[in-house]
């Protein structure tokens, strides 16, 4: 749901906008940031590179939202544009 373009990956305002809908709001995907994620430089992050290179600390968030029952939900995905 937050790859708007299709292509099976998250460019990096894919990857700004889904934290933003998903409720990180403390965590700015800088070009760093990005680049970490990125690991072959293709320009786009797969799930397989997003899950090998997410932080302890944001994949111990990002659990807790979904234990917590998030749901994806499009109001906010649209406020996040």
């Amino acid at each position: 749901c937050f790859d708007t373009n299709g292509d099976g990956a998250l460019d990096i305002d894919e990857l700004r906008r889904a934290f933003r809908a998903i409720g990180f709001k403390k965590i700015e995907v800088s070009e760093d940031i990005f680049k970490s994620f990125d690991t072959n430089g293709d320009g786009s992050v797969s799930l397989e590179e997003f899950e090998a290179n997410l932080h302890p600390k944001t994949r111990k968030m990002l659990e807790a939202k979904l234990d917590n029952g998030f749901n994806f939900d499009p109001v906010k995905w649209a406020a996040s544009a």
